[in-house]
């Protein structure tokens, strides 16, 4: 009898779970000129959940989107990773974590609406500094 109870409540929380929409927009640049990035978009709800990821065109654009199944309203990010300001202290990637505002967060019956970053230039961006390893992707960087 445990075991059906847990089972339906599993099922019955499935069937509640609501389906969350969000996307990202912008142009990156690099010493004001367009340049190569990995855009990912996060969920840092239950264990950092990767929803999508992108790469920035010829002209520094990126949109993405994506989509998460849950009980409750997700909590979106943004993952930038560049290779501008690189040099002898850094031959990784930088990386620059964006926070989503909820008010862009819609469910499934709404239309996405995309929060617009605008123009980022990554030389001068605070969190640029932040140096990681080598992540698994192949772009040649217009640096």
């Amino acid at each position: 009898m445990l075991i059906l109870m847990c089972l339906l409540q599993s099922c019955y929380c499935i069937l509640l779970d609501e389906e969350w929409k969000i996307g990202a927009m912008g142009t990156l640049l690099c010493r004001s000129q367009p340049t190569a990035a990995r855009i990912e978009l996060w969920d840092k709800k239950i264990n950092n959940r990767n929803l999508a990821v992108n790469l920035t065109n010829i002209h520094g654009f990126f949109t993405i989107k994506g989509k998460a199944k849950e009980f409750s309203r997700i909590n979106p990010y943004l993952k930038i990773y560049h290779r501008c300001m690189n040099d002898t202290r850094c031959r990784k990637f930088r990386m620059i974590r964006v926070e989503i505002p909820q008010d862009y967060v819609r469910t499934h019956t709404r239309p996405v609406q995309y929060f617009d970053l605008h123009t980022v230039e990554l030389l001068t961006h605070k969190q640029s500094a932040l140096c990681v390893e080598p992540i698994k992707f192949s772009f040649h960087p217009i640096i």
